[in-house]
């Protein structure tokens, strides 16, 4: 009679399993689409990943200033993937947090970037939007819009990569938090309920500069970005004709063509920065509620 013992507890397994999996389901659909709800009700699933960058040129900021900055970035717990160059590298790992074991360094040339290699088809192409710019003596290099282009295909790289499994990725200036009030904390708590995965998270700037967002911070799902990645790129290309240099109103068009792709925060005073708002916000999340 042992064996039907057996089986009676092998059938009770099956059935524990099976409700498991249902809970499961439950938690993370919702109408095909998982909202930031199903990521905070998972509690310790949930997981991201921050992605950012650094290329020693001249730029709108000193080197000093960014190195600064970084610091504070780089002292965060959350996961990060920074992407560099050779050069730079050092400058990189000499303000990085001692104690900091989660961050992953993908080196490549700016060169050899997305943006650069698609546009560079197209003779003195950067020469002649870098004389079109209406701000070139803070700009100071056409380099600069390679990396605010790359923001995007940054994004997608790391997410592609996912060395640390997550299910959230945010790109993230390497100069956005200007002070140490992130330190050893976790910057991404949670993220709003009604956020979609096939949507990507920016800050609202219109009441600051119509026809902007914020570019220092875009984050999303897997499947937000994939989608926000084919039309950014398909928006830029269309639009080689005039002057393309900074990323920030093109990323607002991108998002009035597709209304539904940009899920876009207003931020608060606060009494800080409304620049760099999507620290506060993301930081002061519920992930359980």
């Amino acid at each position: 009679m042992c064996w039907r013992g057996f089986i009676s507890i092998y059938v009770f397994l099956l059935f524990i399993a099976a409700c498991l999996q249902l809970f499961r389901l439950a938690v993370w659909t919702n109408d095909s689409q998982p909202s930031a709800a199903s990521m905070q009700d998972a509690g310790n699933l949930f997981d991201s990943t921050l992605v950012t960058a650094y290329f020693d040129i001249p730029s709108k900021h000193s080197s000093d200033d960014y190195a600064k900055w970084m610091t504070n970035l780089l002292s965060v717990q959350d996961n990060i993937i920074v992407f560099t160059d050779n050069y730079s590298r050092k400058r990189v790992l000499e303000n990085t947090a001692s104690t900091k074991k989660n961050i992953v360094f993908i080196q490549l040339e700016l060169n050899k970037t997305h943006i650069a290699e698609i546009f560079n088809l197209i003779p003195d192409f950067w020469t002649r939007q870098f004389s079109i710019d209406p701000e070139q003596s803070i700009h100071r290099d056409y380099r600069l819009y390679w990396i605010w282009h790359e923001k995007t295909s940054f994004l997608k790289k790391a997410k592609d990569m996912n060395p640390y499994n997550s299910d959230f990725f945010a790109w993230i200036d390497m100069g956005y938090l200007r002070d140490r009030k992130y330190a050893g904390k976790q910057l991404i708590t949670g993220i709003p309920r009604d956020f979609r995965a096939n949507q990507v998270m920016m800050l609202d700037v219109s009441h600051i500069i119509p026809g902007f967002v914020g570019g220092g911070f875009i984050g999303g799902f897997a499947d937000g970005i994939d989608r926000w990645y084919s039309l950014y790129y398909k928006i830029i290309w269309e639009n080689r004709g005039k002057f393309i240099g900074t990323d920030q109103p093109w990323m607002r068009k991108s998002c009035e063509v597709e209304p539904d792709m940009c899920y876009l925060v207003t931020p608060r005073n606060d009494g800080g920065d409304e620049w760099f708002y999507m620290a506060t916000f993301l930081s002061s999340q519920n992930k359980t509620t």
